[in-house]
């Protein structure tokens, strides 16, 4: 592991344990994301994989309701396309960064033609990315015809002003 010290490992087996039986499963809905995006691209993916890796923080991190040794977990998914990687992502869940010694951050690669690198440091809050992007799925979802759909059925979503003197978010 990148992340966590041999001391660690007893804590380590314990985390993996629980994600062996189920109990600690990642960000949930993080693999589906993968399927959703290929769908919206046109393509199927043949199998999507998931793997756990814990990064334990240097002492215990405590806060007015939880204490905690662990500071957080890293998620890779992989979605393949004709048995190739064709989608890769890491999410990493914390409970407070510089614990780990990690800093906020959001990047993307797009390998191709002309492959594309980006970072964002700090990185964005996923806490009102997520709020902003239902916040804009509003009027697709009011407009769609009603059926059994997924995200990948509505319109794109993009920021608009929708009545005279209110921003958009």
């Amino acid at each position: 592991s990148r992340f966590a010290p041999h001391r660690h490992r007893p804590h380590r087996r314990g985390i993996r344990a629980g994600v062996a039986a189920g109990s600690i499963t990642g960000h949930i809905g993080f693999p589906q994301t993968f399927s959703l995006a290929a769908r919206c691209l046109g393509r199927g993916l043949d199998r999507v994989e998931k793997h756990l890796e814990p990064f334990i923080a240097k002492k215990r991190i405590e806060s007015d309701n939880l204490g905690v040794e662990t500071g957080g977990f890293l998620q890779r998914v992989v979605g393949f396309v004709d048995e190739v990687s064709w989608f890769e992502a890491e999410f990493i869940a914390h409970v407070h960064l510089p614990a780990v010694e990690m800093n906020a951050q959001d990047s993307i690669s797009i390998e191709g033609y002309n492959p594309i690198h980006l970072t964002i440091d700090p990185g964005c809050n996923p806490q009102l990315g997520t709020v902003v992007m239902l916040a804009n799925c509003i009027p697709r979802v009011v407009e769609a015809k009603p059926d059994f759909i997924t995200v990948a059925d509505l319109a794109i979503p993009f920021a608009r002003e929708t009545l005279p003197g209110i921003r958009y978010l």
